[in-house]
């Protein structure tokens, strides 16, 4: 059943306290719990896109938070699984000027 989905992932989320501060930018890691409904959002939060680019291949991120990794955790009762990534990070003036000489070529 989905409670039962619930539970398994609740478990999953709860017992896993990532030490990630290894990952070069890393600043934050967030679990947050619907208060009704199924819908779990992990946030972390890196100083820039590249260091959570790098973060995305490591084993860490394959073996708990890849789509692969939490599909078990989704239930039968799921009859799609939507997934959508919204990144926002600071932009250093490095940054825009990169981007700029990129464009150019």
């Amino acid at each position: 059943t989905s409670e039962d989905h619930k539970y398994q992932l609740e478990k999953k989320l709860d017992s896993y306290y990532p030490n990630l501060s290894e990952y070069e930018g890393y600043k934050s890691f967030r679990l947050l719990k619907p208060l009704k409904d199924n819908v779990y959002k992990v946030m972390f939060g890196f100083e820039s896109r590249t260091a959570f680019e790098d973060f995305k291949k490591s084993s860490v991120f394959r073996e708990n938070f890849s789509k692969e990794a939490v599909r078990a955790l989704a239930g039968v009762t799921s009859t799609h699984s939507s997934y959508l990534e919204r990144y926002f990070y600071p932009i250093t003036e490095e940054e825009i000027a990169n981007q700029q000489q990129n464009d150019e070529q």
